[in-house]
């Protein structure tokens, strides 16, 4: 029977679904046995209902292997295919995972489960938090925010399961389980990258250009103008929320506390203590305004000059605190004014709302201006003011101390010039000694290893360290031995996350075609910038797997036939 839905909403309404209690698992030496006779090899699907609670998000990057357990609406209810560990935080569990549906290559995405809050009642989610976080996916749509994250889907469905398993039976109690699907962005968060080192003279500005980002993530949320008068809080900026992406810098994430200013009371009272502002700790339910969210900057910055977590807000003299050691921080650092710099650093962590400035992106720009170095110390000018009249004196009675002349030698050719544009294409060297590849705003990087080929596959185009556009056109040879076919593959090295994206070559299905093959597969995708590195494979595989199960996935006892390195050179869609 089909689901009513909310109405103009597309979202399945609760009342129509029982408990959803996960599957229960128990594990044995041998075998994973999910609830009677239904059995999986150790080592396959996890036990969602006991996720291990750590903040380690490395775990979940490193997991791009199948779990075995799927999540979806109750139309589609395997529709996202959950990956490796999982981690479990304060608001559910999230897990990388991929959409296929009928695409070519599947999409990476991130699938996180909420969990019911202790002290929401057994209606949770009732219709408006769902109307809810579909209004807030339409708003970041829409606002298309550089440094936050997008979010791609909101729904309620089964618990995590196995796949083509059946939905859990309508029962009494109104309870669901809810989803939000975000783009999946890989990279370290600040937390990784900051925690322990305070900033030196060398790493503070960057530092500060974070914190820039993200503040303009919160000055277009907190904006009516940008938002076309919905202004929004995020309510949860902290370090472990921010990701450095290779291509887009800090990427504000995890939208589940997201609301509306407008919104007024929120029963789950949701906040992490040393990233929040006094008047929220007193009260957690009550309305919020943009002046917490603003705090949370400021506890955000301090973090990112101190290393550390910032006094907490519940101690009157934490603002005083703060401050004197972040002077320290900024003495350390060549700082010319570290005391001017730690009292605007300290400006958004005022226990009174009213003296924390108003806009985000204002204060980060002046606090980057007065992390300015301090000038050179005066000795060094007074050595400066001594060597160059020495150093004049002995340019012009040099050659008064040689009676013999070099030669001039008229026919040698000037050198080229060395210099360089400020901002043009960086360089680095080809593995095999060809022509350096341009990069334009990413950092280049050594190709992790050098080309291959065997008697069984190889490429003729493109050329090992080839710039190419979008879609290249790509061919090669194959020799290949009885019950073998070839497999296309994409991995990019700049994202860091170590998936392959497969594309089966025309002619799979009759591998003796193959002798010469060529395909114009989607290299990366439309907004990858110049620069990005990608590996590229040809992937010997056996054919029967295939033919039963598709050419969208590499089976067992298969092994790199060929394989070579290419960058972005253009962003040219021609033969997309």
């Amino acid at each position: 029977m089909r689901r009513p839905e909310l109405p103009g909403s597309g979202i399945p309404g609760p009342e129509m679904f029982g408990p959803v209690e996960p599957v229960p698992v128990t594990l044995s030496p041998d075998a994973v046995t999910l609830g009677g006779d239904r059995t999986e090899p150790a080592g396959g699907p996890i036990d969602v209902s006991g996720l291990l609670a750590t903040d380690d998000r490395s775990r979940m990057v490193g997991g791009a292997q199948p779990n075995g357990w799927f999540a979806g609406p109750p139309g589609d209810p395997d529709r996202y295919e959950l990956l490796g560990p999982g981690l479990s935080g304060g608001e559910g569990d999230i897990w990388r995972a991929r959409y296929r549906g009928d695409l070519t290559s599947p999409l990476q995405v991130a699938v996180k489960r909420l969990r019911r809050p202790a002290n929401m009642g057994d209606d949770w989610p009732t219709p408006a938090d769902l109307r809810r976080w579909e209004d807030l996916r339409a708003l970041l749509l829409i606002m298309r925010i550089d440094h936050m994250v997008s979010v791609l889907d909101v729904f309620v469905g089964p618990p995590p399961h196995l796949q083509h398993a059946p939905l859990p039976v309508p029962g009494p109690r109104p309870l669901v389980t809810p989803y939000v699907v975000m783009e999946w962005v890989p990279g370290p968060t600040l937390a990784d990258e900051l925690a322990g080192t305070p900033a030196t003279a060398k790493t503070l500005t960057t530092r500060l250009r974070y914190v820039e980002q993200v503040a303009a993530a919160l000055g277009a949320l907190h904006s009516r103008t940008a938002s076309a008068g919905n202004p929004s809080l995020h309510r949860d900026v902290k370090p472990p929320n921010c990701i450095l992406a290779p291509s887009r810098g800090v990427v504000l994430v995890d939208i589940g506390t997201m609301r509306r200013v407008d919104d007024g009371r929120d029963l789950s009272g949701r906040h992490s203590p040393a990233y929040t502002a006094p008047e929220v700790l007193a009260d957690p339910m009550a309305a919020r305004d943009p002046a917490s969210d603003l705090y949370s900057l400021g506890a955000l910055a301090w973090f990112c000059v101190v290393g550390e977590n910032p006094p907490h807000a519940r101690d009157p003299f934490a603002p005083d605190r703060a401050r004197r050691r972040a002077e320290i921080v900024a003495r350390d650092a060549e700082v010319r004014d570290p005391r001017a710099f730690a009292d605007h650093l300290t400006r958004l962590l005022a226990h009174d709302p009213a003296d924390r400035p108003a806009d985000p992106r204002a204060w980060a720009g002046q606090l980057r201006a007065l992390a300015t170095a301090r000038r050179a110390r005066p000795s060094v000018f007074l050595a400066a003011l001594v060597l160059i009249p020495l150093l004049s004196i002995g340019l012009i009675l040099a050659p008064l101390l040689f009676t013999r002349q070099t030669p001039q030698l008229t026919d040698t050719p000037r050198p080229a010039s060395t210099s360089s544009i400020i901002g043009g294409p960086q360089t680095a060297g080809d593995p095999q000694g060809r022509p350096p590849r341009p990069s334009f705003g990413v950092a280049v990087t050594p190709w992790p290893g050098k080309p291959s080929t065997s008697k069984e596959a190889a490429f003729v185009t493109p050329r090992n360290g080839a710039g190419i556009g979008r879609c290249p056109g790509i061919s090669g040879t194959a020799h290949l031995p009885p019950g073998r076919t070839l497999l296309f593959s994409v991995e990019n090295l700049s994202a860091g996350d170590g998936v392959r994206h497969i594309t089966p070559i025309r002619g799979w299905q009759h591998p003796a075609s193959l002798s010469r093959w060529k395909l114009r597969p989607p290299v990366g995708l439309p907004f990858d910038p110049l620069g990005m590195q990608y590996r590229l494979e040809v992937i010997v595989v056996p054919l029967d797997p295939l033919k039963e199960r598709g050419p969208f996935s590499v089976p067992d006892n298969s092994h790199v036939g060929a394989s070579l390195f290419v960058s972005r050179e253009s962003q040219s869609e021609q033969g997309c």
